[in-house]
């Protein structure tokens, strides 16, 4: 049984065109290849048949392009970003470490005991010395230091105004949305207190003057056995949610509870979303897992306290990844747009379309927030892009190629966008069908996939999951790539590595390209490697040196997983489906296994070294290494 020099290859998406460097028309080769041999019925799939006809269509009111990119002053991350007053306010949680503390450690400190020289002239007690060396992070009781809240608020680039808030000790911003201005630029924030010695964590609610005087502070408490503070909604007039899993507490203007407007769960369900719409409406998602299967059901209170069912929102919003802003009364994002629908639409609007702007949407994992219809803000890291609509007179029209995916993938996104500002005639478009799964059936899209490639509304290119490949291939969907590889000035078929050569290729006939692969493969030191070798020369190996070839760290059932999943192809023949389990050889494996520990004793892992244990090949204390390569 030979080893393999490159064993496998595991695939985490497949296309079936190379977007980049082709100079065909991709377009009419497919038009004529996959939609002539799938079932070329135009009225199937109902409304799926929607998806792709539109798709093939610039949205010319949904073009954006960013006018600037700025990092406010000291942020080292944005924390937040909100929208009110007609200014952009963003926030940053800025970490003031006591002495000694760098990074995650402590530096050398003279002294024995960092509770000798008491930290920032606090009082500080343990029973424990700390050993700066060895990197120990404070004790529970012994201080932290502080955060400073810095604050930006601007309407562009050049205009950002500061103000900082310094925080007790020990006390840190709920980030994200435990934040908010109200009319008169009064800011409210949710911080949490952390008691180790008690395992108990406390929640305060504190009113800021616009200029950073604190003017409110209470502590929030709840009935409840489990009270975790997501987030909080401050309306115009002060009045403020304070939203966790399981309630939703209002408070007025000088944070006094007021049951008026406050909501609990019981046992079996929990809140999920909360947010206002452009009324100043509270809207909350309420979910619930019961023996019937899921419930997700949106709930309205207006300004009087009054809770309404809102079954609209229920269809419109279940599952969606929600941000905030004007323009719309509800605002949301897919993989490849963002859209906006108003109470009584029966159907939501493209706002910006990620690919008809030319823009990455994995810039936009930030925190979102319109300013109205045809503006916005977005966070990445530490930096803040504002964008704006292009009239549509402005918008350049291309060719459209559509591009179905259940999932949008990263390297492909990223292609898309590298072909399209590349491209004076083309623009590749995604259909990302995981838009239309919702809490109630998380298959929804890709069923609607797989209608569309039935039924010939197929999208030019699809990226299917790789276990679909082969059926697609065994179906006729699939053209056969070759030729206009061998055609074309872009990528040939002879610059891919072998496997992606052969993974899903059928007489000869290459049906799928890979805009990414990963491999698994085996490494030994070139000293002990030789041509041909078998597994008798590795247990030669460990007979000569007494050590494990492969190191101490697996099971019985680890060992067997590795060596059947670099070696089925002796015991399978994919092509006629005839397997062999009963030779020499496949004992010879069962036996080998069988030398390893049955499970990890309790502590094998509590000081595991990882690097020491992917070296051992290097020091001659092992034979082999398995190694899994995903760039180059």
């Amino acid at each position: 049984m030979k080893l393999k020099k490159l064993l496998s290859v595991s695939l985490c998406s497949v296309m079936v065109l190379s977007l980049v460097g082709c100079s065909l028309n991709p377009k009419d080769i497919l038009n004529g290849i996959i939609h002539g041999n799938a079932n070329n019925n135009n009225n199937g799939g109902g409304t799926n048949v929607n998806i792709v006809e539109e798709a093939k269509k610039v949205n010319k009111s949904a073009v954006f392009k960013q006018t600037a990119e700025f990092t406010p002053e000291g942020f080292e991350y944005v924390d937040g970003l909100l929208f009110a007053n007609g200014k952009y306010y963003a926030v940053a949680q800025i970490y003031n470490y006591p002495e000694g503390y760098e990074g995650g450690e402590f530096e050398p400190y003279e002294g024995e005991n960092y509770a000798d020289e008491g930290i920032e002239g606090e009082d500080i007690e343990t029973e424990e010395p700390l050993d700066p060396e060895e990197g120990e992070y404070f004790d529970g009781d012994i201080a932290q230091g502080n955060v400073t809240l810095k604050i930006a608020t601007f309407t562009n680039a050049n205009d950002a105004t500061y103000l900082e808030i310094e925080l007790p000790t020990n006390e840190y911003f709920r980030s994200g949305n435990g934040w908010g201005v109200d009319g008169e630029g009064n800011i409210y924030i949710c911080t949490s207190f952390y008691d180790y010695e008690n395992d108990k964590e406390t929640y305060y609610l504190k009113k800021y003057s616009p200029q950073g005087e604190e003017i409110k502070n209470v502590t929030l408490v709840s009935d409840k056995e489990y009270y975790y503070v997501g987030s909080i909604l401050v309306d115009t007039e002060g009045n403020v949610y304070v939203v966790s899993d399981s309630t939703i507490d209002a408070y007025d203007k000088d944070l006094n509870k007021n049951a008026k407007g406050s909501v609990s769960a019981d046992g079996e369900s929990y809140i999920s979303t909360a947010l206002f719409n452009t009324k100043g409406e509270l809207c909350y998602a309420m979910e619930t897992w019961n023996d019937a299967g899921y419930d997700y059901h949106f709930h309205t209170v207006d300004k009087n306290g009054n809770v309404k069912d809102n079954p609209d929102l229920d269809k419109m919003l279940s599952g969606k990844n929600i941000i905030n802003g004007k323009g719309y009364d509800y605002l949301y994002k897919t993989a490849s747009s963002i859209k906006g629908f108003n109470d009584g639409d029966k159907d939501a609007v493209e706002i910006c379309n990620f690919y008809d702007s030319d823009i990455d949407p994995d810039s936009m994992f930030g925190y979102m927030c319109f300013k109205d219809a045809e503006s916005f803000a977005c966070t990445a890291d530490n930096t803040i892009a504002l964008f704006e609509k292009v009239p549509e007179d402005q918008v350049v029209e291309k060719e459209i190629i559509t591009l179905g995916s259940v999932y949008g993938n990263y390297s492909i996104q990223r292609q898309i966008l590298r072909f399209n500002k590349n491209s004076d005639k083309y623009r590749i478009k995604l259909i990302d069908y995981s838009e239309y799964s919702t809490p109630d059936d998380w298959e929804a899209g890709k069923k609607r996939f797989n209608t569309d490639l039935t039924s010939g509304n197929a999208p030019d290119i699809i990226v299917p999951d790789p276990a679909d490949g082969i059926n697609l291939i065994s179906k006729g969907a699939m053209a056969d790539l070759t030729p206009l590889m061998a055609n074309g000035s872009g990528i040939k078929k002879e610059d891919l590595v072998y496997n992606a050569q052969n993974a899903f290729a059928k007489d000869g006939k290459l049906y799928f390209v890979f805009p990414t692969f990963q491999v698994q493969a085996i490494e030994i030191k070139k000293s002990n490697y030789k041509d041909g070798m078998t597994f008798d020369d590795i247990i030669a190996w460990e007979q000569q040196t007494g050590k494990k070839a492969f190191g101490e760290e697996y099971t019985k059932q680890d060992m067997l997983n590795q060596l059947m999943s670099y070696s089925m192809d002796a015991f399978l023949d994919p092509e006629t489906g005839k397997c062999n389990f009963d030779s020499d050889e496949f004992v010879k494996i069962l036996e080998y296994s069988n030398q390893y520990m049955t499970e990890f004793p309790e502590d094998f892992w509590e000081d595991y070294d990882y690097d020491a244990y992917t070296n051992l090949y290097r020091q001659d204390k092992a034979l082999i290494n398995y190694s899994y390569l995903y760039t180059f």
